[in-house]
């Protein structure tokens, strides 16, 4: 399936972006403070999660994205997992969303 929205990844991010290589490996280090992460976000290559991916087009923008989304949905005072897709679900069904 090609996706809507271009992708760019970590690996290639350096080659065109010195600013979104910075934001990438400042993920990097957050997530590997300690902060679990849903299994949603394992791809099984290895690669950066697409969901990520499609942010990268603007590197400050992705900074403040998942910086704050980590503190949010992985933090000690976050809901479970499980109740926040039920919310999204719900929520998405409400708005006639198709994700």
């Amino acid at each position: 399936m090609t996706p809507y929205v271009r992708l760019v990844d970590f690996t290639s991010s350096a080659a065109f972006d010195p600013r979104l290589r910075a934001t990438y490996e400042r993920l990097f280090a957050l997530s590997a403070s300690g902060a679990p992460r849903p299994a949603a976000y394992a791809t099984p290559s290895g690669e950066t999660p697409h969901i990520i991916q499609c942010h990268a087009l603007e590197p400050e923008a992705l900074w403040h994205t998942f910086s704050i989304s980590t503190f949010i949905h992985w933090s000690e005072r976050s809901l479970p997992w499980r109740l926040r897709e039920l919310i999204n679900t719900v929520t998405s069904g409400a708005n006639d969303c198709f994700y």
